[in-house]
């Protein structure tokens, strides 16, 4: 299918969810051709099933929303720097706010304090982080801590003599920012105590921060963003692996020092990145973006992933987890 036929099919895909808003010639580029229109109708994930072009109107329309939501966002950054260290980006601030505003619906920290910190200023920024949040670095949040005051604590590691990294776009243009910032705030509605990430699936973890990092990258051309969702890079998966993949086993199933992130962990670090983004995908076309954070919190009241999912989308994982895999499949081959 070469580039144009997909662009029309995308404007007549529009058209048949009861988009009336004009169009340019390359297709739906103002990104409030969706989300100005009439508000779309909800569905269901037995309807998104039958029709999967239903599910990425609705995802950009719930996501502009919450942007241009009125409802006061009070959150604010300091940015503190290591004295061997520099700010790395002018876009750090643009991230941030963005961030805050699409998960608006949740509980934010009132200030995130973000240390910036390159290999040399380690002992600064541990050093701060002990201050900040009276506890000891956790490797295993990477950084990430919410202090007894309500604040949020982030620890930014930048090497300034990794070229790789130097030659990634998306860090002098805030995209990893983006990232990282939904990192904290899932780690944030866990709260102070000792909370562990594993206890929701990291395809939600990462699917999460990729599906923010994409939007806040493609947010301003709808055709953009959502060329950059038509599935390619999960088009190798069979229904009967995504199933097997999504597959959600809890703590008292496991037993030694396994997690629920045991089978997701057998596969190539990257799956959790790109399938996980295009479930965060369909679970923000069904309840909107704040949903993806408002599991972590209900998950430290439950403790059961499986019960979290139901009273967040009103059907739990196991029954759910069919019906987003051959979405998945779908998406991949329209």
């Amino acid at each position: 299918m070469n580039i144009f036929n997909y662009i029309n099919r995308l404007f007549l895909s529009a058209l048949f969810v009861g988009i009336t808003t004009s169009v340019s010639v390359l297709g739906l580029q103002n990104q409030e051709a969706i989300a100005s229109s009439h508000k779309l109708q909800d569905r269901t994930l037995k309807q998104m099933v039958k029709n999967v072009d239903l599910i990425y109107p609705l995802v950009w329309q719930k996501t502009y929303s919450a942007v241009n939501s009125p409802k006061p966002n009070n959150s604010k950054l300091k940015i503190e720097v290591g004295p061997k260290s520099k700010i790395y980006s002018k876009n750090i601030r643009k991230a941030f706010t963005l961030t805050m505003k699409v998960f608006n619906e949740v509980e934010l920290p009132p200030i995130t304090l973000f240390l910036i910190s390159n290999g040399d200023d380690e002992e600064w920024a541990n050093k701060r982080y002990q201050e900040l949040l009276g506890k000891n670095f956790n490797p295993e949040n990477i950084g990430y801590g919410r202090s007894p005051n309500g604040n949020a604590v982030q620890i930014k590691r930048f090497d300034p003599s990794n070229k790789e990294l130097l030659k990634d776009p998306n860090v002098p243009n805030g995209g990893t920012d983006a990232h990282g910032f939904t990192h904290l705030l899932q780690e944030y509605q866990l709260g102070v105590g000792n909370e562990t990430f594993q206890g929701v699936p990291r395809w939600i973890l990462e699917g999460s921060a990729d599906f923010m990092q994409i939007y806040y990258l493609k947010r301003n051309n709808y055709t953009y963003w959502l060329l950059n969702r038509q599935g390619q890079d999960i088009k190798q998966h069979s229904i009967k692996f995504l199933n097997e993949y999504l597959t959600y086993v809890p703590f008292k199933e496991l037993s030694g020092a396994q997690t629920p992130w045991y089978i997701t962990n057998k596969y190539p670090d990257q799956w959790a990145y790109s399938i996980g983004s295009y479930v965060c995908d369909i679970l923000v076309a069904l309840e909107g973006p704040s949903s993806l954070m408002q599991i972590y919190r209900d998950y430290v009241d439950t403790k059961n992933f499986d019960k979290s999912f139901e009273n967040i989308y009103g059907m739990t994982w196991s029954e759910a987890k069919p019906y987003i895999a051959e979405i998945l499949y779908k998406l991949a081959r329209r």
